[in-house]
């Protein structure tokens, strides 16, 4: 389980997402990649031209990679993230094909 404030998941999604390729034949790069490493929380995003990421502060139990938040779910992401109150955990289910991600609100 990872930690952090919705808020701040919102902002570092916001800073990347203008370098999200809009090209959904490629969903590797039609995509935000979250990653947790060392105590942070890093989003990365590319059109093959540029690359942004941005990484904010996060308490972790464990690191985690391969996360992808597609562009066409990424307007309800973003929504549900403005208007949450609080610290939101992400929950990562390794054990199937695709990897699920699973986002919970504690006000």
């Amino acid at each position: 389980m990872t930690a952090i404030l919705a808020a701040e998941l919102h902002a570092v999604i916001e800073q990347v997402v203008p370098h999200m390729s809009d090209d959904d034949t490629l969903p590797v790069i039609n995509s935000i990649h979250l990653e947790v490493s060392d105590g942070y929380l890093f989003a990365t995003a590319t059109d093959r031209y540029t690359i942004a990421t941005a990484r904010a502060d996060v308490a972790a139990e464990a690191d985690w990679t391969n996360v992808h938040i597609p562009a066409d779910q990424l307007p309800v992401v973003q929504e549900w993230l403005k208007a949450a109150i609080g610290t939101v955990t992400i929950d990562i289910v390794e054990d199937n094909e695709p990897m699920s991600v699973t986002f919970h609100v504690k006000g």
